[in-house]
């Protein structure tokens, strides 16, 4: 009997071209994860800066809303003590002369208008305060 020479089985379970495709294959997945890496990490940082940028921007806009309201109250307070002043005067003017009805008026006027005033200043507190909760919940 004649031995057949051994040989090499040309239908090997992989061909060499199907490894090679999965070969190129996987280098293009792990080339396209590093692009979704380098994707995520810029994204990340935009983020990072975006968020340092609104921070700051929030700080100076408190810290100016600050100087506002306290520039505010300050002038508020040297009208109200300038009209004081000006009452006091007037009232010592109506005293000097003896015009006493004239003081009982200036007194129902100045108690008048406090009352609404007080009122008027605490009617804008709430809309303030009532924008405030608006803005802040969506």
């Amino acid at each position: 009997m004649e031995q057949t020479p051994a040989r090499h089985d040309t239908n090997a379970p992989y061909p060499a071209e199907l490894i090679q495709n999965i070969l190129d294959n996987q280098s293009k997945e792990l080339e396209l994860k590093s692009q979704e890496l380098e994707l995520t990490k810029q994204r990340d940082t935009n983020y990072f800066e975006y968020s340092k940028f609104t921070t700051e921007a929030q700080i100076q806009n408190l810290a100016d809303e600050r100087k506002h309201q306290s520039e505010m109250w300050s002038k508020s307070m040297s009208v109200v003590f300038s009209s004081i002043a000006a009452l006091t005067v007037i009232v010592c003017l109506a005293l000097y002369v003896g015009r006493e009805q004239f003081i009982l008026e200036i007194i129902r006027i100045v108690f008048f208008s406090g009352c609404g005033a007080i009122a008027g200043s605490s009617y804008q507190k709430s809309k303030r305060q009532e924008q405030k909760k608006d803005k802040k919940e969506p």
